[in-house]
């Protein structure tokens, strides 16, 4: 038992040192340069999500990695991992800075039945996300009954920019 606290204390430390890195170093970086001219780079994959929080009114900046779905830019993130998509669930004002242009957008976390599917293509799409939320999210994808572990979020834009 003493084992598998250590372990399970040892992955949390590795997650929150992980979650630091990302926060201090990886989204710095990646904000600038997506919104650099040199944004090309790393823009196919990913995009700069900007919009106002429901509850607190505070403005949130960061990068997320995306996929195009039917012409609409749809982040999967994970739901315990984040809670960035709350704001989402009813259709919510942002800003996306996509592919060296700034657009504003309307985001909104997809249904249940789309959400499969969603996942389902998303994941298929890389490999790197495929290591990243795993293959066994899928076959395991919820929790319970009625709480999915992955959470799509779609953006719908004034300009169709999307490939």
């Amino acid at each position: 038992m003493a084992t598998l606290d250590a372990v399970g204390s040892s992955r949390r430390a590795i997650s929150s040192i992980w979650r630091a890195l990302e926060r201090r170093v990886a989204n710095p970086v990646f904000r600038r340069l997506l919104r650099s001219r040199c944004h090309w780079l790393v823009s196919r994959r990913l995009l700069v999500l900007s919009y106002v929080a429901t509850r607190s009114g505070k403005r949130y900046t960061f990068p997320v990695s995306y996929r195009s779905v039917d012409g609409h830019p749809t982040v999967l993130t994970p739901r315990s991992a984040t809670n960035w998509w709350k704001n989402f669930r009813d259709p919510h004002e942002c800003v996306l800075h996509l592919r060296g242009r700034e657009l504003p957008a309307t985001g909104e976390v997809v249904g249940d039945d789309e959400r499969d599917a969603i996942t389902s293509a998303y994941l298929e799409s890389s490999r790197l996300i495929r290591l990243v939320f795993g293959s066994h999210e899928i076959e395991a994808d919820r929790t319970d009954d009625t709480s999915p572990r992955l959470v799509a979020v779609r953006f719908r834009l004034e300009t169709d920019v999307v490939s």
